[in-house]
């Protein structure tokens, strides 16, 4: 059965019996809002501003006053954009409802502010930072004028379009033979060490390169600043 329609169900049932006529009816929009903090307090930290929408309630819906309510993720709970959290009520009546809730993770990105050229390079006047949903943004989208300025585009771009990595003809971040720093961090630990590249390479690109002590040759992530990101 529909969520929704279970949860009409309930509150028409509810609105039959004798014990619920003279019950005081518990606000919808203190239940919303329950259910919205309850997410917010699920979610973790993320860059950028989390709005959280509960769904409304059919009007029709009838539940009697709680004091007693239980708020619980149906499922995993691990959806980017959308949840469903179950509304259950204790005491002093026993009704349970299901909210369907929708996220979203506004956050600054690149835009084009014009419609812009395969080939053209990128200046100032043909880009701006506004905020967009980010929640089911594809990987590499970018968020800074650094980032693109004097890049020259492989594909043409419609105004308002969020850039990505793979929109640009990157230029290479790392060359063959450069000395280059080898970075591995985890849980607050960096670990540094200098190595020789083995390949060119661009920014989000993994590539070769050797340890200057050790002779050990290693793969990590080409980064902007020009270091490698080694996994570790």
């Amino acid at each position: 059965m529909h969520t929704r329609s279970l949860a009409l169900l309930i509150g028409m049932l509810w609105a039959a019996s004798p014990a619920a006529g003279a019950a005081t009816w518990h606000s919808h929009a203190d239940l919303l809002q329950r259910v919205e903090d309850y997410v917010r307090s699920q979610s973790t930290a993320a860059p950028g501003r989390l709005r959280i929408q509960a769904a409304p309630l059919d009007s029709r819906l009838r539940l009697p006053q709680c004091r007693d309510l239980h708020l619980a993720t149906l499922g995993s709970g691990t959806a980017r954009t959308a949840q469903t959290v179950t509304v259950q009520c204790r005491a002093p009546s026993q009704w349970t409802v299901y909210v369907p809730v929708r996220l979203q993770l506004l956050a600054p990105v690149l835009v084009a502010s014009r419609p812009l050229a395969a080939g053209q390079r990128l200046t100032p006047g043909d880009l701006v930072v506004a905020e967009r949903d980010v929640s089911a943004a594809p990987a590499g989208t970018l968020a800074s004028e650094e980032q693109a300025i004097g890049q020259e585009l492989n594909t043409s771009v419609a105004a308002g379009v969020a850039l990505r990595r793979d929109m640009l003809k990157l230029q290479d971040a790392i060359h063959q033979g450069q000395a280059v720093a080898l970075v591995a961090e985890s849980k607050g630990l960096r670990l540094t060490a200098e190595g020789v590249a083995l390949q060119n390479g661009k920014a989000g690109q993994y590539i070769a390169a050797r340890n200057s002590r050790s002779g050990v040759v290693v793969r990590g992530l080409v980064q902007e600043n020009g270091e490698l990101r080694i996994p570790f």
